[in-house]
């Protein structure tokens, strides 16, 4: 590992990186978002739909933002 920066940091400097990112967050909100309508089970139901809540956040807040900052709930 080089310099103290971290991984995220490393990977998304500059504007064209962060809108990688977001674009990616919002991907995977899709996805999420997607499973939460086709799976039968409740409990996965609520699961994909809190992660869809989780990247659609993240997404909106940046790369910076910390994931285990987040209120889930």
């Amino acid at each position: 590992m080089t310099g103290a920066r971290s991984f995220r940091e490393r990977i998304v400097s500059g504007p064209d990186n962060k809108r990688k990112y977001a674009l990616e967050c919002l991907r995977l909100a899709a996805d999420c978002t997607h499973w939460a309508r086709v799976v039968e089970h409740p409990v996965l139901r609520a699961h994909f739909a809190g992660m869809a809540k989780v990247w659609t956040t993240l997404a909106m807040r940046g790369p910076r933002a910390s994931p285990k900052a987040m209120k889930l709930n």
